[in-house]
C-alpha cells in the first residue's frame, strides 16, 4: 500500500487496504505487524468478511483497523429484518467502542441504506444509486 503511494502519486491517508479477518486469525502476530506497518504508513484498514454470527470479539480489540465491513446478505437468517437490525445495530455499537466505521456490502435499495444509516453505518456499497451518465464519483459514503 505504501508503495501505491509512491508510484502513483497517491495521498497514503486516501488508501484503503482490505484485509480478510478468517486470515488474519490464521496468523494473528503476523497480522498484527502487517497491520500497524500499514498505519504507520498512514494507510486505513479496512476488516474484511467478519462473522456476524460468531465475531472473533477478543482478536479483533487488538487490531488497528478504521473500518470494519460486513455482508449481512449472505447470512442464512437475512431475510429476518428484526434479527438483521438487532446485529447490525449490536455491530455498530462494537465497532465504535473500537473507533472503527461500518461499511456494509450488498445494499441493493435506498430504503435498506436509509435504515442503515439509522443504524450508524458510514458506508454502504452496492447497487443502491445508480448512475447512468457515468458523472458521479462512488465514494460509498452515507451522504
Amino acid at each position: 500500500a505504501g508503495d501505491l503511494s509512491l508510484t502513483r502519486g497517491v495521498s497514503p491517508e486516501r488508501i484503503i487496504a482490505m484485509y480478510d479477518v478468517a486470515e488474519l486469525l490464521a496468523a494473528p502476530g503476523r497480522s498484527l505487524d502487517m497491520l500497524l506497518a500499514a498505519k504507520r504508513r498512514g494507510v486505513r484498514v479496512l476488516l474484511d468478511n467478519f462473522d456476524l454470527d460468531n465475531p472473533p470479539a477478543r482478536f479483533m480489540e487488538m487490531l488497528p483497523a478504521d473500518i470494519l465491513r460486513v455482508t449481512p446478505r449472505q447470512l442464512p437468517w437475512h431475510w429476518d429484518e428484526a434479527r438483521r437490525s438487532e446485529a447490525m445495530s449490536s455491530l455498530v455499537q462494537f465497532a465504535d467502542n473500537l473507533l472503527m466505521d461500518v461499511a456494509v456490502a450488498g445494499v441493493e435499495c435506498n430504503g435498506y441504506r436509509l435504515a442503515l444509516k439509522r443504524l450508524g453505518v458510514r458506508y454502504a456499497q452496492g447497487v443502491w444509486r445508480r448512475d447512468t451518465a457515468g458523472v458521479i464519483p462512488d465514494s460509498g459514503y452515507l451522504p
